[in-house]
């Protein structure tokens, strides 16, 4: 807590990737380092104003059949704000973020919502937002495999708009049910959709969809569903968005031990997509997870995917993982208030 009414949060993080694959003669390394300064302020029954920085810095390196591909490196430094107030039955957020990227240059965006409670158990929403993404390393010079999949130092950013509208409804303090619809639209969208799979912009494509979701929460078990329906198109070529499912659903089922211990399990089901030299078949997959704490600041957790072993592809000709377990320790302070 900073003094008077502002209070902040910094966040640093450090990213490497280190990929070899022998049969391809291909090495990828990559490195991201970034930090966020965001500092917030309550204004008093007015709402909520939140300002930021941020800084990113990432270097990149490939090697194919020992002779060097790229090595790259760059730089992206943002501000940010935002405001949330409430009026009312009437909620209202808006946002303004500048990104100066040493690679693309910089690149304002915006977005705004509003929310309307209609009734204790009623809400309904309306928001409107800007996207810019600059392609990541892998995108812009990775030699591929076997010169599949390849990047493209060609590439240009993408930029998006997106408008969503929704419903929530809370029939209980323990229940939440929520239907969105929106319509986005982006342009130079980066997708590995070229000869070979090769990373190309579409100059523009469409994404309308709805996504229904579900919530419960009942003694010691959480329950969440959400089903989501999507049309994906290249209105460029008029044609279908690679290996994008129109029709996919999860759920997720945990129970917390009066210990505290946790274990899940979660399912996806994902419809078939199109895909180069035909479609992709669609499949399920089931996912055990379990946490339990040693102490009031550690954790041990686990992660068993892919139970039932199940084959699939998430692009022609490239193999998904098999049943596969993680195990890792988690540190966690008990309280971040007064960090610093």
């Amino acid at each position: 807590m900073l003094a008077g009414a502002w209070s902040h949060r910094l966040s640093i993080g450090i990213a490497n990737e280190d990929l070899n694959t022998p049969a391809f003669g291909s090495v990828f390394d990559s490195r991201r380092q970034t930090a966020d300064w965001v500092l917030t302020r309550d204004l008093a029954a007015t709402g909520t104003l939140s300002v930021g920085i941020s800084s990113e810095h990432e270097e990149g390196r490939s090697l194919d059949f020992g002779a060097l591909a790229f090595d790259r490196e760059r730089n992206t430094q943002a501000g940010f704000a935002a405001y949330s107030g409430r009026f009312g039955v009437h909620a209202f957020e808006a946002a303004l973020r500048y990104d100066d990227n040493s690679q693309f240059g910089h690149e304002s965006t915006a977005s705004a919502a509003w929310a309307w409670q209609l009734s204790p158990h009623w809400r309904t929403r309306l928001g409107w937002g800007q996207g810019f993404r600059a392609p990541n390393f892998n995108e812009l010079y990775s030699p591929g495999f076997a010169g599949l999949f390849a990047g493209n130092p060609t590439l240009n950013p993408e930029r998006s708009r997106t408008l969503e509208g929704g419903i929530n409804f809370t029939p209980a303090s323990n229940q939440r049910l929520s239907l969105s619809l929106y319509r986005t639209r982006v342009g130079d969208l980066v997708a590995f959709d070229g000869a070979d799979f090769a990373a190309i912009n579409i100059a523009q494509a469409r994404l309308d969809g709805a996504e229904l979701a579900y919530h419960l929460q009942h003694r010691a078990w959480r329950f969440d569903f959400n089903a989501g329906w999507q049309r994906a198109q290249n209105t460029s070529a008029n044609t279908d968005l690679l290996r994008r499912a129109p029709r996919k659903a999860a759920l997720q089922v945990s129970h917390v031990s009066s210990k505290g211990w946790l274990l899940g399990i979660d399912g996806t089901v994902v419809s078939t997509r199109a895909d180069f030299g035909g479609d992709l078949g669609g499949y399920s997959r089931f996912d055990l997870r379990s946490a339990v704490p040693i102490s009031a600041q550690w954790q041990l957790e686990a992660r068993l995917e892919n139970l039932l072993g199940r084959d699939y592809a998430l692009a022609r000709g490239f193999n998904t993982p098999g049943r596969s377990l993680s195990v890792s320790l988690v540190w966690a302070p008990e309280s971040r208030k007064n960090a610093f």
